[in-house]
């Protein structure tokens, strides 16, 4: 359902949302061109500069004084299934190098398990969760081989994730500071980057592997913001992992 700001009179915070009352009706075409334009309403408002921004109403509240007072000054991507839908494109990979050598007993791993113990999780720990009993150097070959097969489908299949290169001029037209942060090996984060046209967006590109420690610790995004030269205060992150988005509230 559509969220409104509280009125300034309410007790609620200014930064917490009110959900549209159960009792109201569904949006029919008519309704929904009318809520569209009160949306393009809201985003001009919080496009405007903050002095302005913090005080313009909107469907008769106000916006939230937030980035007012806390002005964003860069951000910072994740790239595995946060810029482009590459997750299917490493699940196929795993599957088929897993297949060939009987994990499993030759069934194929599902959605569940590549989300459980794969997906947005550094490659040293990805190996221990496939192959506990193997030593990790051999998981880790493993691994490398994977990417080489996911290099191959990348090449062919990586598209970006939809309304990307608006975010991303959106991004620029602001003078926001922009970094990539992953747990990708760094020839797989360039390829991508570079399959996606965003080799000129980035400043930085943060490589897990090459931190302290990779996500979920805090050490890549910390890395990216002492490289950015911003603060945590004024930096936002995107991210579509667990572990991803457990390194950015610890950092």
């Amino acid at each position: 359902r559509r969220a409104t700001a509280p009125r300034p009179d309410s007790q609620i915070p200014p930064s917490t949302c009110l959900p549209a009352s159960r009792e109201s009706p569904p949006l029919h075409n008519n309704h929904r061109e009318g809520a569209r334009a009160r949306a393009r309403t809201e985003a001009a408002a919080i496009s405007r500069p903050p002095t302005t921004r913090a005080m313009a109403s909107t469907n008769g509240g106000f916006v939230s004084p937030l980035a007012a007072t806390v002005p964003v000054e860069a951000v910072l991507f994740d790239i595995d299934g946060t810029l482009c839908d590459s997750d299917p494109l490493h699940h196929i990979a795993f599957q088929e190098l897993l297949l060939a050598i009987g994990y499993n007993n030759g069934v194929p791993i599902d959605d569940e398990f590549f989300i459980n113990n794969i997906a947005g999780r550094s490659d040293a720990e990805a190996a221990q969760n496939l192959f506990p009993d193997w030593p990790l150097e051999k998981g880790l070959k493993f691994l490398e081989d994977k990417d080489v097969k996911y290099r191959s489908l990348a090449m062919e299949h990586l598209e970006p994730v939809k309304g990307l290169h608006k975010l991303v001029q959106w991004v620029k037209d602001h003078g926001y500071k922009r970094a990539a942060v992953t747990n990708a090996p760094r020839i797989n984060a360039e390829l991508m980057i570079k399959l996606l046209g965003l080799s000129d967006f980035f400043q930085a590109v943060i490589v897990g592997g090459e931190c302290e420690k990779p996500k979920p610790a805090p050490f890549p995004y910390l890395k990216a913001l002492k490289e950015l030269e911003v603060s945590a205060a004024h930096t936002f992150i995107f991210e579509d992992s667990a572990s991803g988005t457990r390194a950015g509230v610890a950092a």
